[in-house]
């Protein structure tokens, strides 16, 4: 951009953050430093002219935090902290509304520019527990008009751009899929290794492309939730992922902001493709998730190995709740103690835990007969705290016995183990239940004697706890 003489001075203030309209007339430029907001904003007549400053200074009573901002699409209003301002007069509109104890992480303003979608985390007085929640906001009066709880924390919101849809993603290491109005949960990806920090959507193609601190960028094709391409070069966690409003180039910025990256997406992009939306979520919440078109069965796998760690291998259908709680174990791994001569009989033992069991299929994992303690061992992608589980037995009169006093042991390190339920009948079901929401990472679910076990469904119940290192 090439700005007035007179504008130029105002640099010095280290703006961190610009905003601009897609027609590049109109420019918000933010600096925020802990305890100083100060914001201008610039505008050109024309393409070729230069920008001048329509309006400049410290933002009207904004409290010290975390410094988060966002322009609304015609740069005329933004958020900052606590609430709407008027970009010309730096003055509050309104007050944004917040759970107790809430700050607003990252926001997301809608394209008609009537809500605002933020990320919240709700900070609990004793420390050890927060919670974190998808927020929905009227921008003329702040209220909350709906709030979603998530079990783990959320960086990046973003609108597609039709504005019916939402991708979230965060520590869990997914995309995660709402409807713009409801958020409701429609799907889910399993996108990197590490926590997810950036996305940004095509903003005419079915593409999304996501960064995350595993140092790679992905690119998404949603018409058919596979990866296109991982591009691996990065030294540094890149964020600020933006997409040229033609959709060819694609530009984004270190964490540290020492490194500037742009990439010709043509090439990539050259498949046609259709845009094809996620299956809907029930319209009594996720309590009978769609199933998608996979089906686990037609899945190639191969034996497990003994000691082997098996991936869940994700349905994509909506994640379940349970009393509050969401489904955590959707991208768990899971080991079976099995003989070498009966790894054949657990090629879809990755499906155990993945939203879909096959039709006509009575198990997923089958240890050898007549172990001794025979049980598997579910890992979770973090230290969390458990507070239900479903686990559905092998139907059949013969088999549903052979899981008598089935029992379920937790373990931090996967070293030491507590005894924490056991079944005290044969059932078709167990919903377990722990009041106490006990911290683990590791679930074994087994028999404490010599027998044969061969369950149908395992799905665990809680909310990953905050990590130390966003990595």
């Amino acid at each position: 951009v090439k700005l007035r003489d007179e504008a130029v001075d105002h640099l010095h203030y280290k703006y961190r953050d610009f905003h601009a309209t897609l027609d590049g007339n109109r420019f918000l430029a933010f600096s925020s430093f802990p305890k100083y907001r100060y914001m201008a904003l610039y505008e050109r007549k024309s393409i070729g002219d230069g920008y001048e400053v329509v309006s400049e200074g410290q933002i009207e009573s904004v409290p010290d935090g975390i410094p988060a901002w966002g322009a609304s699409t015609d740069a005329l209003r933004f958020w900052c902290r606590d609430g709407i301002f008027d970009s010309v007069t730096r003055k509050r509109l309104a007050t944004l509304e917040f759970p107790p104890n809430g700050e607003v992480t990252q926001a997301e303003w809608s394209r008609d520019g009537n809500h605002l979608t933020g990320l919240v985390t709700r900070r609990h007085e004793d420390g050890l527990k927060n919670e974190y929640h998808v927020v929905n906001w009227d921008t003329q009066a702040g209220r909350i008009i709906r709030q979603r709880r998530m079990n783990a924390p959320m960086n990046v919101v973003k609108h597609s751009p039709d504005g019916k849809r939402l991708a979230v993603g965060g520590a869990d290491k997914s995309i995660r899929f709402l409807d713009a109005e409801t958020l409701e949960e429609q799907s889910r990806l399993r996108a990197h290794d590490k926590a997810v920090i950036d996305l940004a959507w095509h903003p005419s193609r079915p593409f999304l492309v996501t960064a995350s601190h595993d140092l790679n960028l992905k690119l998404w094709n949603l018409a058919s939730h596979k990866l296109v391409e991982t591009i691996r070069h990065q030294k540094e966690p890149t964020i600020n992922l933006t997409f040229s409003p033609s959709g060819k180039f694609l530009a984004c910025y270190s964490e540290e902001a020492t490194l500037t990256f742009f990439w010709d997406m043509r090439d990539l992009l050259a498949s046609p493709a259709t845009f094809v939306p996620p299956p809907a979520a029930p319209a009594n919440g996720a309590a009978k998730p769609t199933p998608t078109a996979k089906s686990p069965s037609k899945v190639s796998a191969k034996p497990v190995k003994t000691g082997d760690w098996i991936p869940t291998r994700d349905s994509g259908t909506p994640l379940r709740e349970l009393k509050g709680f969401n489904e955590i174990s959707r991208d768990a791994d899971l080991r079976i103690n099995v003989r070498n001569n009966f790894e054949q009989h657990n090629q879809n033992a990755g499906d155990l835990m993945g939203g879909n069991v096959p039709v006509g299929t009575d198990f997923l994992f089958h240890t050898a007969p007549n172990m001794t303690n025979p049980h598997i061992v579910i890992r979770l992608s973090s230290e969390s705290e458990i507070s239900a589980l479903k686990v559905v037995n092998r139907p059949g009169q013969s088999t549903l016995a052979r899981a008598e006093a089935l029992t379920l042991w937790l373990s931090s390190d996967e070293k030491t183990w507590r005894q924490v339920w056991q079944a005290d009948s044969v059932a078709k079901e167990w919903l377990i239940e722990l009041p106490d929401a006990p911290k683990a990472r590791y679930l074994k679910i087994g028999l404490p004697r010599k027998g044969t076990l061969h369950l149908r469904e395992v799905v665990v119940f809680g909310q990953h706890e905050t990590p130390g290192n966003p990595q």
